[in-house]
């Protein structure tokens, strides 16, 4: 049920999650490995692999050559066309070359990967960051493991974080990147539905470095429901002409929008500034005023030093009382449902074995508010 090496039992974040959501399919995967039948086309799965790999290389090297601050749009765009590339040419026997659909997917990625590169890019010269880390592992290498002691034994949790600043500061913050949105909340943490976040900032926090916020980055669809956006229309769009530019700029400006990063921020104004520049909301969901005091309603969660730290330790203990249950085998078919009623079975490759079914006895889903 656990991965060994050195003597150790050592699990994931993601992993965790996936206990959370249903022990039985936790079970499944890690205990006996099922795998599901691949069929030789192209996967929302195949897809986020890709994009991510392609962001993690462009962005690594923006960092390593120093030019976040620089870089231009046509540099970006040339990046993304080698990158991509490379990628959908070594993946999976060449799929992505395979057929015409497969081919326009690739397209549509590139469009994707280009428009969160710019937005990316706005972000980092939005704030004052002084280093950045990209794909930092932890546990087995890198930064040391996240102990979880109990009764029955010590595991380890390791992984890879996909992207840590170091503030002006000095605080520190954690970005992971998605293909689909990630709504976080103190309640989903405390179930267990979102702990990644929380582990990855338990492993690279210290005296030193303080939290100042856990985000997810959603990567942006290239696409605008112009029926909600007023005054905008597609033969405007695809005209030449100065209100077609202003239109255009809508769009952009949608999208922009769409992609400030979700997540917990400290409330403290220096740090909001850091991370965001102004208080805008274009790169957190969370506006500020000048003096950096933050709006109230606002998408993301602003918290004190104090309710971070409560979060973090009700995240704890929720991995702690993960780890017991796998430890002492407990592995019942018990699917979390969420309040917008996506359950753990909606997108389960293993419905055929459990036979989860309401219509039976003692089959009812865990539900959970957000």
């Amino acid at each position: 049920m656990f991965s060994r090496y050195d003597g150790k039992k050592l699990v994931s974040a993601s992993r965790l999650e996936s206990y959370a959501g249903c022990p039985f399919k936790y079970f499944i995967e890690s205990g006996l490995r099922a795998e599901e039948r691949k069929i030789f086309e192209v996967e929302t799965s195949d897809q986020g692999t890709v994009y991510h790999e392609s962001l993690m290389k462009i962005t690594g090297r923006l960092s390593a050559e120093g030019i976040w601050g620089s870089v231009t749009e046509e540099e970006l765009d040339r990046m993304v066309d080698e990158t991509l590339k490379q990628e959908t040419e070594e993946y999976g026997d060449r799929l992505f070359t395979y057929s015409g659909s497969e081919a326009y997917r690739a397209g549509r990625m590139k469009e994707s990967l280009r428009e969160a590169l710019r937005i990316l890019v706005k972000h980092a010269r939005a704030g004052e960051i002084r280093e950045s880390r990209y794909e930092q592992p932890f546990g087995r290498k890198g930064l040391p493991p996240v102990e979880v002691k109990t009764d029955k034994g010590t595991v380890y949790i390791e992984g890879v974080i996909d992207r840590y600043d170091v503030l002006g500061n000095g605080r520190v913050k954690v970005i992971d990147y998605k293909l689909s949105g990630k709504p976080i909340s103190e309640n989903y943490i405390k179930e267990g539905y979102r702990l990644q976040l929380m582990v990855y900032m338990k492993a690279v926090r210290s005296e030193e470095r303080k939290p100042a916020g856990v985000f997810y980055y959603v990567i942006p669809d290239d696409t605008v429901d112009l029926d909600k956006k007023s005054g905008v229309s597609m033969k405007a769009l695809m005209e030449d002409t100065e209100e077609s530019a202003a239109q255009k700029q809508i769009v952009l400006d949608t999208l922009a929008d769409d992609a400030a990063m979700d997540g917990i921020v400290i409330d403290d104004p220096e740090t909001l500034r850091e991370i965001a520049g102004d208080g805008s909301g274009k790169v957190i969901k969370a506006r500020f005023k000048d003096d950096g005091t933050p709006y109230k309603n606002n998408a993301a969660m602003v918290v004190s030093d104090e309710e971070f730290d409560r979060i973090q330790g009700e995240a704890d203990a929720k991995i702690r009382e993960i780890v017991e249950n796998i430890q002492s085998g407990k592995i019942d078919i018990g699917p979390m449902l969420l309040s917008n009623k996506v359950s753990a079975c909606t997108y389960c490759g293993y419905r055929g074995i459990c036979r989860f079914d309401q219509a039976f006895r003692g089959c009812r889903y865990r539900e959970v508010r957000k």
